[in-house]
């Protein structure tokens, strides 16, 4: 039997570079990466000014999103309309003031009202507190106040928000003036129904407002009879003593 020997498939030369030559070709390329990262951003370090823009400021959100310093906000003590946020708008008359949504609603109705007050005393104005508060339940829960009382509160919580008690005409003259002053579109005319405005409200505010004082020291003594010592004292404790 003859038996004939020869080269399998298997053990053939491969084809290609040593892995030694291979190894070597790599560590070159990578210095030479290097060497080009090193010439156009290293050198020089020192003495090279990068222009990379203008980088933004991820608080400016918190200061109205100007980049610079928050806008002052409105000074709502000072006669004129004050723009308020969310289509709302204050308008002050020295001690007297509106808060009003361009056209007039159930939710923004016109009311005249007096920003004073210090006709009353320390513990009246905090009878008027409790009662404005306890519109809240969680509060309410916690100085203790009973449905009952809660619904006794309610119509004189409503009293003392309603505002002055003004006549038909004097509401009637104020509503005409505020329309005015939300159609104006020229800034002379806006500024002539602005101070129109401001006028009529002092005008109606000084004619009522002594009587609507009044009104209001009534309402803190029917808040009185419903509120006991124990429950203002509660109030003082989760509010403080100040008037």
């Amino acid at each position: 039997m003859t038996i004939t020997t020869g080269t399998m498939p298997h053990d053939e030369p491969r084809a290609g570079l040593p892995s030694w030559l291979t190894i070597l070709l790599i560590v070159l390329v990578l210095c030479a990466g290097g060497w080009l990262v090193w010439w156009q951003f290293g050198r020089n370090s020192e003495s090279v000014t990068y222009d990379v823009g203008t980088i933004p400021d991820r608080y400016q959100v918190f200061r109205g999103g100007g980049g610079g310093a928050a806008p002052a906000r409105p000074d709502l003590a000072k006669d004129g309309v004050h723009a308020l946020g969310a289509n709302m708008f204050r308008v002050t008359s020295g001690e007297f003031f509106m808060t009003l949504a361009p056209t007039e609603t159930t939710f923004a109705p016109l009311r005249l009202n007096l920003s004073r007050r210090d006709f009353l005393s320390q513990d009246q104005r905090i009878l008027m507190r409790i009662c404005n508060e306890t519109a809240n339940a969680g509060f309410a829960k916690n100085i203790e106040i009973t449905p009952d009382q809660a619904k006794k509160l309610t119509p004189l919580r409503q009293q003392i928000g309603a505002g002055m008690k003004i006549s038909d005409d004097d509401r009637n003259k104020l509503r005409a003036l505020w329309k005015d002053w939300n159609a104006a579109k020229d800034p002379t005319a806006k500024t002539a129904t602005d101070t129109a405005l401001v006028a009529a409200m002092k005008d109606v505010g000084a004619r009522n407002a002594e009587a609507f004082k009044q009104e209001l020291i009534q309402l803190t003594g029917e808040i009185r009879k419903v509120v006991t010592d124990t429950q203002i004292a509660k109030y003082r404790q989760l509010r403080g003593q100040g008037g």
